[in-house]
């Protein structure tokens, strides 16, 4: 098992599809009780994916405190990072949701988040964010 674990594209592709699934799972646990929104906007966890690639970062910069070169590359990464997560916030402020919401059959109007530009697109751009991180780091 630790051999599994060990190998770089466990760390480079496998922990961002676990991102997702904690970020989602926990979303759902944290729900009001009778939510009427859907359940599938709970999946639209692109600023959680990228705030734990910012702490897997941070871990990083603690780990390698003492190479000063590889403190400035991951400076770099951070100061991109949190640029990211602003732009994951505004996003899904303004752009990710139906406009005027969605009624349901008995006239309540729900918020709704869009399918692709709210949770798949954000979702596969913060994964595809961390793989491109752990692929510049070797694994």
């Amino acid at each position: 098992m630790a051999e599994f674990f060990a190998q770089s594209w466990v760390h480079i592709y496998l922990v961002p599809i676990i991102f997702i699934l904690i970020g989602g799972g926990f979303t759902i646990l944290g729900r009001k009780d009778n939510d009427p929104s859907p359940i599938l906007n709970s999946w639209a966890v692109c600023t959680i994916t990228l705030l734990m690639t910012f702490s897997t970062i941070m871990a990083d910069i603690y780990s390698n405190r003492s190479d000063p070169n590889k403190l400035l590359d991951l400076t770099g990464w951070i100061i991109v990072t949190v640029f990211l997560i602003v732009l994951s916030v505004i996003h899904d402020r303004y752009s990710s949701w139906y406009p005027q919401g969605k009624q349901k059959a008995n006239g309540e109007i729900v918020e709704v988040k869009r399918f692709w530009q709210g949770i798949i697109f954000p979702n596969l751009a913060s994964a595809v964010f961390f793989i491109i991180y752990r692929s510049s780091l070797g694994g």
